[in-house]
Order: C-alpha cells, then structure tokens, then sequence
C-alpha cells in the first residue's frame, strides 16, 4: 500500500510529504528507513534496537506518543497519511 507521511520538519518550521511504498506488516520505523535510504537523505530520527526495548524511537505518532519500531502502519494510517 501506498502510505503518505507528512512529517514535521523543524529547521524549515513546516510540515513535508512523502509517499513511500509499505509492505503489510511495515512498522512506521520500517517506512521510515526505507525513505531516508531513497530519496530523504536529510531525514533524522533515531533508532537502536529495532525491537522496543530501548525506546530510541519513541516519536508523536498522529499526535500520540507511541515507538516507531513497534508501530505498524496499518493501525495508525488514516485515509492513507500518518502525521510525525
């Protein structure tokens, strides 16, 4: 499924789009990884485990504090976005 991200983008004060292409099972951190290693080069967050236990990735996901790596996509998108 295609999903689109808007993402808050501190240094510019706004909010940017993305679409990236996620798998059924993609946790948000997957999509996230995918799009830094395409074409957001610029794209910063934080990650380690991967697995939730060290809370690296703990981002507001559509306005709830949630970690990325556990997330899944298909629980959180709404009408396609997912707002970071």
């Amino acid at each position: 499924m295609i999903v689109k991200f808007r993402i808050f983008r501190a240094q510019e004060g706004k909010y940017e789009e993305y679409e990236v292409e996620a798998e059924e099972d993609s946790s948000v951190l997957d999509c996230l990884e995918k799009l830094r290693l395409s074409e957001v080069e610029d794209l910063v967050f934080n990650r380690a485990c991967h697995h939730g236990v060290c809370g690296a990735c703990a981002m507001r996901i559509n306005g709830v504090e949630r970690l990325a790596c556990l997330t899944k996509v298909e629980e959180v998108v709404e009408e396609g976005t997912i707002t970071l």
